[in-house]
């Protein structure tokens, strides 16, 4: 679903762009959003995630755990944590730059922006 908005921002930009130049630093600041959040994902799928599940198993089995390459489970959740904090910073920021996601009234021709809100 995030793929599909990255196109709807930049005919926003090619259309309403000239008189909104803050339609462009939105744009710049979601995709590196979208692709942040995405790499976030990942992490959390490939590595954090799986091994909670293996931390559960082995407490429920009464099993020791080997040390993983990343130290203790708190390492990648504090990660995560400072990921969280940077993406809701950058939203905070397209939340000023839109006006709380109202720019659609300053819009002459809202194509769409409705969507977005």
């Amino acid at each position: 679903m995030i793929e599909t908005i990255p196109p709807f921002l930049d005919k926003l930009c090619k259309v309403h762009g000239s008189n909104h130049p803050e339609l462009y630093e939105i744009t710049k600041e979601f995709k590196t959003s979208a692709l942040e959040l995405s790499n976030h994902m990942q992490k959390e799928e490939l590595i954090l995630f799986p091994y909670i599940r293996q931390m559960v198993h082995a407490n429920q089995q009464n099993q020791r755990l080997e040390r993983p390459p990343f130290g203790t489970v708190e390492n990648p959740i504090q990660m995560m944590h400072r990921e969280h904090d940077v993406e809701g910073d950058r939203f905070r920021k397209i939340s000023q730059l839109s006006d709380a996601y109202t720019l659609h009234r300053m819009l002459a021709q809202p194509i769409g922006w409705r969507f977005l809100c």
